[in-house]
């Protein structure tokens, strides 16, 4: 199951971003037609991303468990879980507000949350991609 992590990582760093695109979008006053078709796609991509997020945080933890932790890998990989730890407790106020708020606009703290969120996913995206490599058993 730790070889689907890379994977989740992927469509959960795209959906993600691809939201918070979209609800920025949507969030300017001056469109009128095109807003509301923007936000339902943009909260989809977000439900879509925060479930795969899910899914990345599951395997990587089954990851983190399975693989051997010596030296400069159990740091980096400590480091990642850190990432995870972090964005979970993000995504889920915004979760619950983008649920509390499903029929209305969306809140600009929960917009600025969202920009938050999509910077930290991609700030450790880029952090795991520059960290050792990580050796699997």
């Amino acid at each position: 199951m730790s070889n689907w992590h890379p994977i989740f990582v992927q469509f959960s760093v795209a959906s993600l971003v691809i939201a918070t695109v979209m609800l920025a979008v949507a969030a300017d006053q001056a469109l009128t037609s095109p807003r509301d078709q923007l936000q339902i796609a943009g909260r989809s991509m977000f439900w879509i991303g925060a479930v795969m997020l899910m899914l990345t945080g599951i395997t990587g933890l089954q990851t983190y468990y399975a693989s051997v932790h010596v030296g400069s890998p159990h740091r980096a990989m400590t480091e990642h879980e850190n990432w995870a730890l972090w964005i979970f407790a993000t995504i889920i106020p915004i979760a619950a507000v983008m649920w509390i708020h499903r029929s209305r606009a969306l809140p600009p703290l929960a917009l600025a949350l969202l920009f938050f969120l999509t910077g930290l996913v991609l700030a450790a995206y880029i952090e795991a991609e520059n960290s050792t490599p990580i050796p699997h058993e």
